[in-house]
């Protein structure tokens, strides 16, 4: 295919990277975790088929050019481009040897260059790039150094709407791919699969109907989130949460959504359309908890599409497709502790799907389970041996730094001195008996001293070290998260009081709800699983004897998702603190949270 450009090629790739150098600037971001690396191939193509054609939008690597060179531009050549055939004809001969499209029974489609230029490649690395694929044993690849690419968009029209195509890359006398190609494509907007090689010829069957169930021929060739209907069952500390991706077009069979059945879901009916949405699920399908029925306390809905990325939330409204939009509906469940069973009757199946994957996630993480038209309850059992509730404790602080206040001791101390006074005024036996109550009050005082104790802060204790005080801010940081998680109103208030006084308690608690909280696409809150790199400065005492004011550092590992989409990330916080000794225990007296990143 490439021998009547053998002799230009170097000319090629020096010329586009002069072109190139001076031309690129922009940056694009993405998120997929892909351990096959096809996301990172020297060369994508970013396939949508449409009613009308086939819409390829390719982003070559400069080195392998020389594969692609009937589509480039003259001016790719530099100054001096070497004769070549016409336009048509070269985009011929690439419609028939590079990159080709042909329908089910071999008709091969023509092309049309709609654009070429230069670019700079889309960002999609692979946090895994450079790891080991423990399913292949192999490194996971990692994207090409020079980001800089010719980016060329490529359409091939149908005549009608074809059964299927078959697609394939360039292609040796051999049968080998010429240039590395990692590969998308979409079906009327529907991921038909994740990022893979097209390393052959691929075959496409089209269900036009439904894309959803547009399939490739190769088995490996398709999409992790494969089920149109999906559900997710969370258990955690104070909450279970049930969660459904539900297309549209299968929601309107069960329920409806008040909305005429148009080709497009406008901006303006889309709020209507979850609010009922969220209302279904809460009562399609019953939780129970340790068989006890639950009831929601919250159910929302967003819109949602799959992509490059993963689920995503659709943040900005748009209008959407009504055959292939799809909805993620959350409903949640408040409960006082981990429950020892939960079982979910799923109710939701259609006449192409009667197997419906369910996800169950607990501390210990994710397992998957099923529910089918003729087995419908799912249910989790408990099996965590060292799963701790979480709970606010004191953080006492060192008895260096408070004074013991026996209460019950006082008290006979002073009977004793009263009884004692006494008896130097009295004579005879009212003597004696004065005396005897006043060793009696003595001995009580005595025995008393360990109990009823209040500590009171020493005003002569030395300060605390810097090491001590960073433990015990991080102890009374941890306290805030544990309390934040608590539904119940008494719950929370004894929670809160194990780490702040009276005084403090409301406007801490609201400070820890505004800053402390990490918010997660679709409404969900992140929780923290660990905190670290605690750290204080600009340490100054308090008037409050033993206080101190402090600005706190740290980092916090929080996660959360929804629809098996988990967010995990470290998150950098900073806060002006302000902490008091109070019955021998730490409290928080001000709290202000200065950063969030």
């Amino acid at each position: 295919m490439i021998d009547h450009i053998s002799a230009t090629s170097t000319r090629l790739c020096v010329a586009l990277v002069v072109l190139l150098t001076a031309f690129l600037t922009q940056q694009a971001q993405a998120d997929w975790l892909n351990l096959t690396g096809a996301e990172t191939a020297p060369n994508i193509a970013e396939i949508e088929v449409s009613e009308d054609g086939v819409t390829i939008t390719l982003e070559i690597f400069l080195k392998d050019a020389k594969h692609f060179v009937d589509i480039m531009p003259d001016e790719a050549f530099g100054a001096n481009p070497p004769k070549r055939p016409a336009l048509a004809d070269r985009l011929a001969r690439f419609a028939s040897e590079g990159v080709r499209v042909e329908t089910l029974n071999g008709d091969v489609l023509p092309v049309q260059l709609k654009s070429i230029e230069p670019a700079k490649r889309k960002d999609r690395a692979s946090p895994f790039a450079g790891m080991i694929n423990p399913q292949t044993g192999r490194k996971v690849p990692e994207a090409p150094k020079d980001k800089r690419v010719i980016k060329a968009e490529l359409f091939y029209p149908f005549t009608g709407k074809p059964e299927g195509i078959i697609i394939s890359p360039p292609l040796g006398d051999d049968g080998i791919p010429l240039a590395a190609i990692g590969f998308i494509l979409h079906h009327m907007s529907v991921p038909v699969i994740d990022f893979r090689y097209l390393s052959a010829a691929a075959k496409l069957f089209l269900d036009w109907d439904d894309p959803w169930y547009s399939k490739f021929e190769n088995p490996n060739l398709k999409r992790h989130h494969k089920d149109a209907l999906m559900g997710f069952l969370y258990m955690e500390p104070r909450k279970v949460r049930q969660e459904a991706l539900i297309r549209i077009r299968d929601l309107e069979k069960w329920t409806d959504l008040g909305t005429p059945a148009s080709e497009t879901i406008s901006v303006a009916e889309q709020p209507g359309i979850l609010k009922k949405a969220a209302q279904f699920l809460s009562t399609a399908n019953t939780v129970k908890a340790d068989g006890k029925s639950l009831t929601p306390s919250d159910s929302s809905a967003v819109f949602i599409e799959i992509g490059t990325s993963g689920i995503n939330v659709i943040e900005e409204p748009k209008p959407l497709n009504r055959k292939t939009a799809l909805v993620g509906i959350i409903t949640t469940y408040e409960v006082d502790h981990l429950p020892k069973q939960v079982k979910l009757d799923w109710t939701l199946f259609d006449d192409r799907q009667k197997t419906v994957p369910v996800t169950l996630y607990d501390p210990a993480g994710p397992f998957l389970s099923f529910a089918t038209s003729d087995e419908n309850e799912v249910t989790w059992d408990n099996f965590l041996k060292q799963y701790k509730e979480p709970k606010a404790t004191s953080v006492m602080t060192d008895a260096r730094f408070t004074l013991p206040l026996p209460l019950i001791s006082i008290v006979f101390l002073l009977l004793a001195v009263v009884a004692g006074a006494a008896a130097m005024r009295l004579n005879g036996k009212r003597r004696w008996l004065a005396l005897g109550g006043a060793a009696a009050c003595a001995v009580a005082m005595v025995i008393a001293y360990p109990y009823a104790q209040m500590r009171i802060a020493n005003p002569l204790a030395p300060a605390p070290d810097e090491s001590a005080l960073s433990k015990t801010t991080q102890n009374l940081i941890e306290n805030l998260y544990v309390a934040l998680e608590e539904h119940d109103p008494k719950e929370r208030a004894t929670a809160f009081a194990a780490s702040t006084d009276k005084e403090s308690a409301a406007p801490v608690e609201a400070e820890a709800k505004r800053g402390l909280v990490v918010p997660l696409a679709g409404g969900s809150k992140a929780r923290s699983y660990e905190i670290s790199d605690m750290t204080l400065s600009n340490i100054t005492p308090l008037n409050t004897p033993g206080g101190i004011s402090a600005v706190a550092s740290w980092k916090a590992l929080v996660k959360g998702g929804h629809w098996g989409h988990v967010h995990r990330r470290n998150v950098e916080f900073e806060a002006q603190m302000e902490l008091t000794p109070e019955d021998g225990a730490w409290k928080i007296a001000g709290l202000t949270i200065t950063k969030r990143q």
